[in-house]
């Protein structure tokens, strides 16, 4: 490193010799890359709790993979939520697909409280009046701290099946997003409801059911149904495949991602949105851009999103990402 900024500094009149610019820019650099690991460690450290410096048997239960963890392997998410602004509480539906990577029985399935469980059942197969049949059998469940247990059915090692885990509550709000998360309840400048979640440090189980741990993703991805009043939109990952109106003055917005993606990025965005559309032309083919911007600020969204296709071709001739 000092002989790189010699190199590169020449010296003035009565300025410092090179050797002594070397010394400053590395001593600089140094400086730099320990307040950069300091507010790293920091970050960290708000995401992961509220300056905890012991670790509690939830938090064992949630960061170690045990021998309810262990012997299965999430496949698919299916989430739903209804969240409502008045009461700050949501009702949800989670179908979790599974194999199983061993033999095995008794599952932990993490949710945070004081989020309650209503239900949990099970696809269950058996051979009866010469055909198979599939029927849905009730778990019973015990909770532990933030996870819960239950036994779907004795599994072998390659067999699959889902599990379906209903809930309601009033999830863990979050203080300081996105550092201290949780749900995330406010109004934008113009006074409507904006909606989403923050909760990577904390986990996704802080407002869905699930496998709360990072080495989990599911191989075919998530599908994402979020319900809202008809005034607002509600905007997931992957592409929307669908929206339902409902009788009740409703919407509920359907989305699906197709690849794996790790569970505290799979989140919704429910507000006051404007979309708009532009096709980028791929090497294999046109791409779809679409952009969902808080509609008050459509107008700067449209100029400031100009540089898109720029980057991309920037991306396509810099990186040869061939996709693109």
């Amino acid at each position: 490193m000092h002989n790189i900024a010699c190199e590169r500094v020449d010296r003035t009149p009565g300025g410092p010799s090179r050797i002594e610019v070397a010394d400053t820019f590395a001593d600089m650099f140094r400086k730099a890359l320990a307040l950069s690991m300091v507010l790293v460690g920091a970050v960290a450290h708000a995401q992961l709790g509220d300056g905890q410096q012991t670790f509690t048997h939830a938090d064992t239960l949630r960061g170690s993979i045990g021998p309810y963890r262990a012997w299965w392997n999430v496949v698919g998410y299916d989430v739903t939520v209804r969240p409502d602004f008045e009461t700050r509480s949501i009702v949800g539906r989670t179908i979790i697909a599974f194999d199983a990577v061993e033999a095995g029985g008794r599952m932990q399935i993490d949710l945070q409280q004081p989020l309650v469980v209503d239900s949990i059942v099970t696809d269950f197969a058996e051979f009866k009046d010469g055909a198979i049949a599939v029927s849905y059998k009730t778990i019973p469940f015990n909770r532990a701290e933030n996870a819960m247990g239950g036994s779907p059915q004795a599994m072998k090692k390659g067999e699959a099946t889902t599990i379906t885990i209903s809930y309601h509550g009033v999830p863990r709000a979050a203080r300081n997003p996105p550092w201290d998360g949780g749900w995330i309840w406010k109004k934008d400048e113009q006074g409507n409801p904006w909606m989403s979640v923050a909760c990577q440090g904390l986990g996704a189980s802080v407002w869905y059911p699930c496998k709360d741990h990072q080495s989990d993703e599911p191989e075919y991805g998530a599908n994402l149904h979020i319900t809202v009043p008809d005034s607002l939109q509600a905007i997931g990952n992957g592409r929307l495949r669908n929206k339902q109106k409902n009788s009740d003055g409703t919407t509920t917005w359907n989305w699906q991602v197709k690849n794996p993606i790790n569970t505290y990025n799979l989140v919704p965005y429910i507000g006051k949105y404007a979309h708009f559309h532009e096709d980028f032309v791929g090497v294999k083919g046109p791409l779809d851009l679409d952009y969902w911007v808080l509609a008050f600020n459509e107008a700067k969204a449209r100029e400031h999103f100009k540089q898109v296709p720029l980057m991309l071709k920037c991306l396509r001739s810099g990186w040869a990402i061939s996709f693109l």
